[in-house]
């Protein structure tokens, strides 16, 4: 008995590991093609040994499992799918856009043993710091790219631009300020890390409650250094929704605030002397608004030219295939905003206002085909972009599983999020501060992300599944009161 307790202990014990680096890997992997071998990715092989470490686990706690609606609203949301993929074979869609489709939703298949497993407030924490530590390592390597461009030429931006783009990860385009937008998809973790570090701050003394308000700064010079509206955006809505939810404590947060945007402060000095202008800055503020800048007529080709930004997908399609293309010395760039590479030769020219009115009526026209059901998997408005993608993640749901799907997909994504909010109202005074505060950041980091998906698709991904796995999680912090 004693040696099978023991197998079933280092079992769980190795499921809690691979699990976690699931979720690291996710947080630095992007589109998962970091580490591959072969046609086999990293995430593919980590994907299923948690799998198979945690299966046993849901089998084990199976009533318990089919008793959690969590459970039953995925199990519901997959026989949809099921239906859609079906589908969209009869209504003859293309099979590499069925399985795209598809596959971006086969990070739910752990959803169970993620619960099982992880679903305890020591484990809470540790997923905190993982994807903390995780953004951390993408915000440095950011910063390194941005600084290292001015002083190793094009041809150390070909190179970094040749990698980020083999490896699914982002790439780089050029600014209308000569600066280079560095881009990765993972950086979506950077604005939920800095949302968690306030958790992390307040459950620290000394020494180590500086280092993590560094490590706050570093990131929030990373995120600006990404230039997507829709992450600022997405960032902006966690950071006033904290504040409402924890308004008796906003001194601290703003000083936190403070503290954060001096060490930002810092790496703009450090910037603005590398390349030798404040570009970093101009080019924050032409990304909000061109007018505000004092030389803004070097900015009144944006809206033809596009700005480069993951949060709009018209802005970046233009960016990504126009952006300065009046330099000559342009290197081609690709930012690879969607899990798969991007072709846009046919859509070079056109403004981002004319893709986003295309998307958006060509969206209205297919939805109103068959908008109960939708027009199943697979179906992209290839008219408009080689690739298909619309980017406008709810909207691209509605027109391929329909009303019904788009429901089932709310339920799914926004009911655990919801609750988690609605108990952070409701009961905050019967649970200790820790752990109150544990549930906010969970909460307001996860709208954050919804906000941001607007404009881009993150939730319905590996990356938006898993933080939307790690929210869910935050459950147990008041079911743990109520049993006390």
């Amino acid at each position: 008995m004693k040696t099978t307790f023991s197998i079933k202990k280092n079992i769980c014990g190795l499921a809690e590991f691979f699990l976690l680096l699931y979720v690291a890997e996710n947080a630095v992997g992007s589109s998962g093609h970091l580490v591959s071998f072969g046609s086999v990715s990293l995430r593919m092989l980590l994907f299923a040994t948690c799998f198979l470490l945690t299966i046993y686990f849901v089998f084990v706690q199976r009533r318990d499992v089919l008793k959690d609606q969590r459970i039953v609203l995925i199990v519901l949301f997959s026989i949809w799918l099921f239906f859609c993929t079906l589908l969209g074979i009869n209504f003859k869609n293309q099979t590499n856009f069925i399985w795209s489709d598809l596959s971006s939703f086969l990070g739910l298949a752990l959803f169970p043993g993620f619960i099982v497993i992880l679903e305890s407030q020591r484990n809470i924490k540790k997923l905190i710091e993982v994807v903390f530590w995780s953004a951390l390592v993408l915000s440095v390597i950011t910063i390194g790219i941005h600084l290292c461009i001015p002083i190793g030429g094009e041809e150390v931006i070909c190179s970094i631009n040749t990698f980020l783009n083999s490896k699914s990860l982002g790439g780089l385009a050029l600014l209308n300020s000569g600066m280079h937008r560095v881009y990765m998809r993972s950086q979506i973790f950077i604005q939920v890390a800095i949302i968690y570090g306030v958790w992390l701050i307040y459950n620290r003394n000394g020494k180590s409650r500086i280092s993590i308000l560094i490590c706050e700064g570093i990131m929030l010079f990373a995120l600006l250094l990404t230039y997507t509206r829709g992450f600022w955006l997405g960032f902006l809505v966690s950071s006033i929704l904290l504040l409402l939810l924890e308004f008796k404590n906003w001194n601290k947060l703003l000083a936190i605030a403070g503290i954060a945007l001096c060490v930002m402060g810092v790496f703009v000095g450090i910037s603005t002397w590398v390349y030798n202008s404040p570009c970093v800055l101009t080019e924050a503020v032409s990304r909000i608004s061109p007018d505000l800048l004092v030389n803004h007529e070097v900015n009144n080709n944006v809206e033809n030219a596009g700005t480069i930004g993951n949060e709009e997908s018209t802005d970046l399609i233009t960016d990504e295939a126009t952006g300065n293309t009046n330099k000559e010395n342009l290197p081609e760039v690709s930012v690879n905003q969607s899990a798969e590479e991007m072709t846009m030769t046919d859509i070079a020219n056109l403004s981002a206002l004319e893709i986003r009115s295309k998307t958006l009526e060509g969206l209205k026209e297919r939805i109103s085909d068959h908008p109960i059901i939708g027009n199943g998997l697979g179906s992209n408005l290839t008219e408009i972009r080689e690739d298909g993608r619309t980017e406008y993640m709810y909207l691209d749901i509605l027109l391929k599983t329909g009303i019904i799907g788009l429901i089932l997909f709310l339920l799914v994504f926004f009911r655990s999020p919801i609750m988690l909010l609605i108990k952070c109202l409701k009961e905050k005074n019967e649970i200790s501060k820790e752990d109150k505060l544990c549930a906010e950041v969970l909460v307001s980091s996860y709208i954050g992300v919804a906000v941001t998906s607007i404009f881009n698709p993150f939730l319905n991904n590996p990356m938006g599944i898993t933080l939307l796995m790690i929210t869910s999680t935050g459950l147990i912090l008041f079911k743990r009161s109520a049993t006390k």
